[in-house]
């Protein structure tokens, strides 16, 4: 959560609460384990990244 969370703010794009629709902890961690499950391989920040740019249609990465 805190990796998100500190995208988020350096971003300055509100990854939790995209145009209007919120997510919270419990969503981002059934999230995460699916991720996991399909990228055995993967590490936790590029998974962060994943969500990020889901949640907000690729505004992530844009603002990068």
């Amino acid at each position: 959560m805190g990796i998100v969370t500190g995208m988020s703010a350096s971003s300055y794009i509100d990854i939790w609460s995209f145009n209007g629709v919120k997510v919270n902890g419990k969503q981002l961690f059934f999230w995460m384990d699916s991720y996991c499950k399909k990228n055995p391989l993967g590490d936790t920040l590029s998974g962060a990244i994943v969500f990020a740019d889901e949640r907000t249609n690729g505004a992530y990465s844009k603002s990068r």
